[in-house]
């Protein structure tokens, strides 16, 4: 599994995260919340099959004011896209992660952000 933490900017209290499984092969994506006080009952928060050659589209919002942030889990082969949502319209503006997974590990350009 690959792992990326995003950490809540101030301005920023949701993200969008697109999924390209491109592989032949059913591939799992999960995420994880960061809390201030409470990392002995870490679990996963939500997780996602994707089918092969699918793609799938998921919002995570901040949930408690003690949440640092999220743990983005995913497997090789999985394309992953995660842009800021800025407005209560949830239209994608930053990107702040791309991971190409289709074996070449190449692209990892800006890593979620603290």
């Amino acid at each position: 599994m690959n792992t990326n933490n995003f950490y809540w900017p101030e301005a920023v209290w949701s993200l969008h995260v697109e999924v390209q499984n491109n592989s032949n092969t059913q591939q799992k994506i999960e995420y994880i919340r960061i809390l201030k006080n409470s990392f002995k009952d870490i679990k996963t928060e939500k997780g996602f099959l994707i089918k092969p050659n699918d793609h799938f589209r998921f919002v995570i919002s901040k949930m408690d004011p003690d949440e640092l942030g999220v743990c983005i889990n995913f497997e090789e082969g999985l394309d992953i896209r995660v842009f800021k949502l800025l407005d209560r319209a949830h239209f994608p503006t930053d990107a702040v992660m791309f991971y190409k997974g289709n074996g070449t590990n190449e692209d990892i350009s800006n890593k979620l952000v603290k």
